[in-house]
């Protein structure tokens, strides 16, 4: 509904693909709604890609058409001292029924900050000295965070011992590097041979899941990989969503620091804190992740809501972000 296309990238959610996150929403005085988000990507160049399509929208979106309707981005870019921003003010529609917010993001490194806050009328900000305003702040967390890291450098966890493939599943560890014996990042064909008797179905092509089945029958794992490609990008125990489809039951199956399938997910935020609770309202999906600073990820799904106590872990995922298939928007498809 955008032309250009790019202008889209504007309306878009900024979290899509991250694997991290911190927001802060707010409802002004006249009701108006805000939010503030930072963003964490499984590289820098995940981070850097996807502030080129904002850069691309400030500069080709001045004036573009939503939906058929006379749309704008009052906008102002900068780009210094490694910290790249935009900012500026969206106007989508006719004025009646049209949205209308303010919008800023800035990049640094792996990281995006990214703000929004609706308005009416013609409320228009000073795009050029907003857009100062975040980097000089985002230049400033940049800093302190080195400083901070400098100061405590964080400890990596010990990844436990790989698995021996003739265990049964249940003894296997699930961890940032994979589950068992099978590793992220790991040639898919070489996988299937670490683990000899198993059931694996056809894949119908590369990208596509495989399920792999223990040789006892009890137990079955999901592996992706990654978009055209060979390399495991993740794997998983369980479901992600119950929707229409039987539970599993969790004593035959790999487990994360002592977190298994049909745990309460209290039992996981303590195993493993300083994470992210998720609701992908399009997909009706609930879940808890967990990243590292080099881009791997385990995500703990629930049957319910993450807010609803006891809800309980339907599945778990572990999964090399860096491989994750990236969402690009007018700048790629055009």
């Amino acid at each position: 509904m955008f032309s250009p296309s790019i202008c889209g990238t504007v309306q878009s959610e900024a979290s899509l693909g991250s694997i991290g996150a911190r927001s802060i929403t707010w409802k002004a005085e006249n009701e108006r709604q805000g939010r503030l988000s930072v963003l964490q990507f499984a590289d820098e160049g995940q981070a850097a890609r996807r502030m080129d399509d904002y850069v691309a929208a400030s500069e080709q979106c001045a004036t573009f058409t939503f939906d058929q309707s006379a749309s704008s981005f009052d906008s102002a870019a900068i780009d210094e001292d490694d910290v790249r921003t935009v900012v500026g003010s969206i106007e989508l529609g006719t004025a009646d029924s049209g949205f209308r917010h303010y919008f800023g993001i800035a990049s640094v490194g792996n990281v995006l900050v990214e703000f929004w806050h609706s308005y009416t009328g013609d409320s228009l900000i000073d795009a050029d000295a907003a857009a100062r305003t975040l980097h000089a702040r985002a230049a400033q967390a940049k800093e302190l965070l080195i400083g901070e890291l400098t100061a405590n450098p964080p400890v990596t966890p010990a990844e436990p011992p790989a698995a021996d493939a003739a265990e049964a599943w249940s003894e296997w560890t699930i961890g940032f590097d994979g589950i068992g014996p099978l590793r992220l990042g790991e040639d898919i064909d070489a996988a299937m041979a670490a683990v000899p008797g198993t059931d694996i179905s056809a894949a119908e092509w590369p990208s596509r899941p495989r399920t792999f089945v223990s040789p006892d029958g009890s137990a079955s794992l999901v592996i992706s990989a990654q978009e055209e490609g060979k390399a495991i990008a993740s794997i998983l125990v369980g479901k992600i969503s119950l929707y229409g489809e039987p539970s599993v039951d969790g004593a035959m199956l790999p487990r994360a620091a002592g977190v298994g399938i049909g745990d309460p997910i209290e039992k996981a935020m303590a195993s493993f804190p300083d994470g992210t609770s998720v609701h992908v309202v399009a997909a009706g999906l609930d879940f808890y992740e967990v990243s590292t600073r080099d881009g791997r990820v385990l995500l703990f799904f629930t049957e319910h809501d993450i807010a609803t106590p006891g809800a309980a872990i339907i599945g778990i995922t572990a999964e090399d972000g860096t491989l994750r298939r990236e969402h690009y928007f007018g700048a790629y498809l055009e």
